[in-house]
């Protein structure tokens, strides 16, 4: 359920819009991955036992290339660039990109660091000669696990911290200033 809410947000941006997924596991991104197939995964490694599983059971798509290092490298450059405009990636990419393009971090992975609070979002934080004045950090307050609970909160106080401000989508489609 909750990759189905992920999903729908993405789904809210525009195709020239660059959305950048982050997520804790590579598990994680495969799921999103299936419901967002316009979206390019990228990880740092996999075993390759364990990607050819994913492509068996129907989780990956037969023509998903596994991860090498200089694909890496190329998509990143490509993300970089603005060419890329989708993608889904484990945390590897909350840190050493510098996507001046990005318009929205869909925060998937639901961790709780001050530093990742701080270093995720920067992420999006870049402007470009576009004169971007404005870029979305997509989070959720899981409400169905008491521990995920916990440190979404824990994320709001960082973000209040820096100064950043907040609006919260309620299921109803209104937004609310916090």
């Amino acid at each position: 359920e909750r990759n189905k809410i992920i999903a729908n947000k993405a789904k809210t941006f525009t195709e020239d819009d660059q959305v950048l997924i982050l997520t804790e596991t590579i598990e994680h991104a495969v799921e999103l991955k299936q419901v967002l197939q316009d979206y390019t995964l990228v990880y740092d490694q996999m075993e390759a036992k364990r990607f050819d599983w994913y492509k068996r059971h129907g989780q990956l798509s037969k023509d998903e290339p596994i991860m090498t290092p200089q694909r890496k490298e190329n998509l990143r450059v490509s993300f970089e660039a603005g060419t890329l405009k989708k993608a889904i990636a484990t945390k590897m990419w909350s840190v050493g990109i510098d996507p001046v393009q990005l318009t929205a971090l869909i925060r998937a992975e639901g961790t709780e660091s001050e530093i990742m609070d701080i270093q995720a979002p920067g992420r999006v934080s870049r402007t470009n000669a576009n004169d971007k004045s404005v870029g979305v950090v997509c989070d959720f307050r899981d409400q169905f696990d008491s521990s995920l609970k916990r440190k979404a909160i824990e994320r709001y106080k960082h973000y209040k911290a820096m100064g950043w401000d907040q609006v919260v989508c309620l299921t109803d489609g209104h937004t609310t200033k916090i």
